[in-house]
């Protein structure tokens, strides 16, 4: 759905996005990379479930997806709940 939005619409971005979607390594993987070009400077993005038994594959992606990147300030709560990393952009 994502991409024919974005294709539609190459104009939209976005100060704030949560991605709380397929929680398959793929799924997670394709949503953080579909997002992640329409996150404006100074925006954050938000993204659920790092630290939930049930899909450890999760932080994994956050790491190489989003933690890796130069251009993003992240942060990683692993100790309530089932974890949530939290970037901003910088660049």
């Amino acid at each position: 759905m994502l991409p024919r939005h974005f294709a539609e619409h190459p104009d939209r971005f976005f100060d704030l996005i949560t991605v709380d979607g397929d929680h398959s390594e793929a799924g997670a993987r394709a949503d953080l990379e579909t997002v992640i070009p329409r996150l404006k400077v100074g925006g954050a993005l938000v993204f659920d479930d790092i630290s939930n038994p049930s899909h450890p594959e999760l932080a994994r992606v956050w790491r190489d997806v989003v933690a890796s990147r130069r251009s993003y300030s992240t942060f990683a709560f692993t100790e309530l709940g089932f974890g949530v990393g939290i970037a901003i952009r910088h660049e």
